[in-house]
């Protein structure tokens, strides 16, 4: 019986539900509001704002606020910055960092306004809102002379019967990837023991026993990708009624793609110290999800007095049905090793995810003509996401689903989502922005996962024209991230049994948005 399990994150699941996490539904749940430039530059502080496109998919009410149509357009970009640390067993640290870009289309959309009675009008519109970027890279290079990640495969294969391997069909899907190209092997003269292409096998010549160790220190690549984003997709209808209650509804249908690639490559820094003539090994994983989903969300604003507004919204759960990839392959280059040296394997996956409501204030203050404040509270609780199978046949994974929730129940936590933003009017036709917002998820161990956003932009729109560009910067602080590839735990997960480095990495990400408008 397998006995020792893997603490890392993404590396040859022994089961095929790898997006069906913790950590994948929040990539789901999870909203970082783009927008427009507007709102981006107010720290997406608008719900009782309104008037803006980009605030249409916080409270639908939003789109009630303005007395004209109009159509937006918003290209931009995102920059991550990932500077990622391996730090060996044996305490040594090594760094790299690396820069990405990606292009994005965060906003496009319209709303039409037409009038229903003296200072009251409906409002139509459909808009495309970026609720979620997936953009990062990690990449690092370190040496290590204690462990190699082909001999914690081997410990973890320890104890199940070669027979299993040889009939290629043994349920554990990446050591039997593993076996098949030589990753690991059954130590001669044994049934249920392994050595790494990496170690050397002694023999103690008086009692007969085996030992395994490192050939030799090894140089270890660690890579990591993400990508793709998450938008939803607004049909909005809002009601104005004589400027100083507005309401609105959204139906959301949020679509969404996204990539995980990942490679761990060990490679041999000197020739000859190893018995298999290890030369490299490269043990590469890919996830792959696309989906789509629906929500309804409800808004009101109201204005009790001159420039004060305060708002109120409610999104129901979302339901999101998920089409699953993944796959992995394994690479072996060693001198004395002959045979099938990669070995691939890929399969499909179909769950239901359904992600909790959301519910949110806002208040603002305007200055005709010289400018508004804004504050925004956004409250909700993660623990109530929940995975279903959605297919008839995959009745053997229901105790996996059943795991994966309960992790959910007593981890995920509570979120809260606080929003300020301000901005001046230093001209008629000039506005200056500024933003912050900050995400806070309470964590099981009593911490919090803390991501923190600092905004600010610019708008142009002369009194007279019906077109309007505003500009916008975002830098995001995103919490470290950590990872340690093959970390071996018993059973209870009480004692390390062998020791992987610890991949860490500070994350840091710039988003920039334009945005061009036409009001008619």
């Amino acid at each position: 019986m397998r006995r020792l399990y893997f603490a890392g994150l993404l590396l040859f699941a022994a089961v095929s539900l790898q997006a069906q996490t913790l950590d994948g539904a929040l990539l789901a749940a999870e909203n970082n509001y783009y927008g427009t430039a507007r709102t981006m530059a107010l720290g997406n502080a608008v719900s009782a704002l309104g008037g803006d496109l980009g605030s249409i998919g916080i409270n639908p009410a939003g789109s009630a606020v303005a007395n004209y149509s109009q159509v937006t357009f918003s290209p931009g970009f995102t920059t991550s910055r990932m500077g990622t640390s391996f730090n060996s067993p044996e305490g040594d640290k090594y760094f790299n960092q690396l820069n990405k870009t990606t292009g994005k289309l965060p906003n496009v959309g319209t709303t039409m306004v037409f009038p229903v009675g003296s200072g009251s009008s409906i409002t139509f519109g459909f808009v495309a809102n970026t609720t979620n970027v997936y953009s990062e890279t990690f990449s690092v290079f370190g040496k290590n002379a204690s462990t190699s990640q082909l001999g914690a495969l081997a410990q973890l294969a320890n104890g199940i019967d070669h027979s299993y391997f040889e009939d290629g069909n043994s349920g554990y899907y990446d050591l039997q990837t593993a076996f098949d190209a030589y990753l690991i092997d059954e130590i001669t003269g044994t049934t249920d023991q392994y050595i790494g292409a990496t170690e050397n096998k002694y023999i103690d010549e008086d009692t007969g026993e085996i030992f395994v160790e490192l050939g030799d220190q090894i140089g270890q690549d660690y890579f990591r990708r993400r990508s793709g984003a998450k938008t939803d997709l607004l049909l909005n209808f809002g009601y104005n009624y004589l400027d100083q209650l507005y309401l609105g509804v959204n139906i959301g249908l949020p679509v969404f793609d996204y990539r995980d690639d990942f490679t761990f490559t060990e490679t041999s820094l000197r020739d000859g110290f190893f018995q298999t003539g290890f030369r490299r090994s490269e043990e590469y994983e890919y996830t792959a999800y696309t989906g789509g989903g629906v929500y309804a969300k409800f808004g009101v604003i109201w204005r009790p007095i001159g420039g004060l507004r305060v708002a109120a919204t409610y999104q129901t759960p979302t339901v999101f049905s998920i089409e699953e990839t993944y796959g992995w392959s394994s690479y072996l280059q060693a001198t004395e090793i002959t045979g099938n040296e990669t070995k691939a394997a890929d399969g499909h996956f179909a769950y239901t995810l359904r992600t909790p409501s959301i519910a949110g204030l806002g208040v603002a203050y305007t200055i005709a003509g010289l400018g508004l404040v804004s504050f925004d509270w956004e409250h909700t609780d993660y623990s109530k996401m929940y995975y279903s199978l959605s297919r008839v046949g995959s009745s053997e994974y229901s105790p996996m689903v059943s795991d994966v929730n309960s992790d959910i129940l007593y981890n995920a936590g509570v979120a809260n989502q606080y929003r300020i933003g301000a901005e001046l009017m230093l001209t008629p036709a000039f506005a200056l922005r500024a933003g912050f917002t900050e995400n806070s998820r309470k964590l099981s161990a009593g911490n919090y996962s803390v991501r923190r956003s600092y905004s600010g932009g610019v708008g142009f729109a002369q009194p007279d024209s019906p077109f309007f560009i505003d500009l916008a910067l975002r830098w995001n602080v995103l919490p470290d991230y950590y990872n340690y590839p093959y970390d071996l735990y018993n059973d209870d997960y009480t004692v390390l049994v062998y020791e992987s480095p610890e991949i860490s990495a500070r994350r840091r990400t710039l988003d920039a948005v334009v945005t061009v408008g036409l009001r008619f």
